[in-house]
């Protein structure tokens, strides 16, 4: 479940933190606590991270989607299933990634992931987010990570969900198509 924002590919290495935007353009540069992302967490060459995110500029939030390396470790030549747990995992280790302070000016914060079951799209729907939602990314769970357009990760706007699967959305869902109706 994907909150309103902008696509963001983070990039901490050499004690900095940019964010660029899909076409390549740096959004901004910061400090933060990501390995190598700030004078505090190391200039070795092997402490640098990519995280594929989304910036939801209001809560000063980078909701990560996806992870391609942590800490020098590349992970794009994994699955899917493999990098959702590593990003989490990771993310979790590193608390001050979650708060606001000087030597982390935005938060980061793993999405949630569930399988494509009936069952558990039944309660991914069912449930209230902390943000505006802005759609749903299925992956294809075996698949490496690919940049760009690719035919085994799709998206769903929250009103599709109900015409696709038969399944009803919690309002939160919903509340953000309101405003493009």
């Amino acid at each position: 479940v994907c909150p309103v924002g902008k696509r963001a590919l983070v990039v901490s290495s050499k004690g900095s933190t940019a964010a660029y935007a899909r076409t390549g353009y740096c959004l901004r540069r910061f400090p933060s606590a990501l390995p190598g992302g700030s004078k505090r967490t190391g200039f070795a060459a092997r402490d640098y991270c990519i995280l594929d995110c989304i910036f939801h500029e209001a809560t000063r939030t980078f909701y990560v989607l996806d992870i391609m390396c942590w800490r020098g470790h590349v992970v794009y030549d994994s699955e899917t299933e493999f990098r959702f747990f590593w990003a989490k995992t990771k993310i979790s280790e590193v608390e001050s990634l979650n708060r606001l302070r000087p030597s982390n000016p935005f938060r980061f914060i793993c999405l949630e992931h569930g399988k494509c079951t009936e069952e558990s799209l039944a309660i991914q729907f069912a449930r209230e987010v902390p943000y505006e939602v802005d759609g749903i990314l299925f992956y294809h769970k075996e698949a490496h990570y690919e940049p760009g357009v690719t035919p085994l990760v799709t998206w769903i706007q929250p009103k599709g969900v109900e015409e696709t699967f038969g399944l009803h959305v919690a309002d939160a869902f919903t509340r953000s198509e309101e405003r493009f109706s």
